[in-house]
């Protein structure tokens, strides 16, 4: 999908066109592996049947694609009442370490960015890209967290904090469109289905 500069666009406004709930945009790469990443798109034809956030939220991982991640959908699909994607555990471990380490590169150049040399002056990037109010925001926010990330003090709720900061709510669909419209009309099916899944993190439902 992420090949194709139009194509996750085009599948989200013919989603929103014939009344899918949500239409969202997965990344993920087997674990273990330098290989490319792999995109899926993670459909919910109606509104779930629990409450909460209309779509899964974006992960800061892939916020240049604007894409979520298989960690992110699994809390969203649970918190909503809808079967999660079936993640290995091997294929979880990695994913939070891939978080963590996520957070640490967030850091790290927000650190860079406000540093100055002894004459005052800021440093310059060597690489990468200075981060916006929003990423600096994040990077500040993350920064007590990773103290202790990847010692013996890191605990599960340590990781579940620095992994629910990494996941944020994508905009709410504008009034009048055919988004807002489907949330205040649709009724509640726990109906999920996941386009092209991996054997690492497969939906309940998956076709290519």
């Amino acid at each position: 999908f992420t090949r194709e500069p139009k194509a996750v666009q085009l599948f989200q406004e013919a989603a929103e066109r014939t009344g899918w709930h949500c239409c969202v945009l997965v990344i993920d790469k087997a674990h273990g592996s330098s290989g490319a990443d792999r995109d899926y798109l993670y459909l919910v034809p109606e509104a779930p049947p629990k409450e909460g956030p209309r779509s899964p939220p974006l992960c800061e991982i892939y916020r240049d694609r604007a894409g979520s991640c298989a960690l992110a959908i699994e809390a969203w699909a649970t918190a909503r009442g809808l079967p999660p994607p079936a993640l290995t555990g091997s294929h979880r471990e990695w994913l939070i370490r891939e978080h963590g380490r996520c957070a640490k590169r967030l850091v790290r150049l927000q650190e860079r960015c406000t540093a100055v040399a002894a004459d005052g002056s800021p440093l310059s990037l060597d690489h990468g890209t200075r981060p916006d109010d929003s990423a600096a925001n994040l990077a500040e926010r993350l920064r007590p967290l990773i103290k202790d990330l990847g010692t013996l003090d890191t605990s599960v709720e340590l990781q579940q904090s620095i992994i629910g900061a990494l996941h944020w709510e994508r905009a709410a669909p504008a009034a009048g469109s055919a988004a807002a419209s489907a949330a205040a009309n649709a009724g509640d099916a726990p109906a999920a289905a996941a386009a092209g899944a991996s054997p690492d993190a497969a939906a309940p439902s998956s076709s290519n």
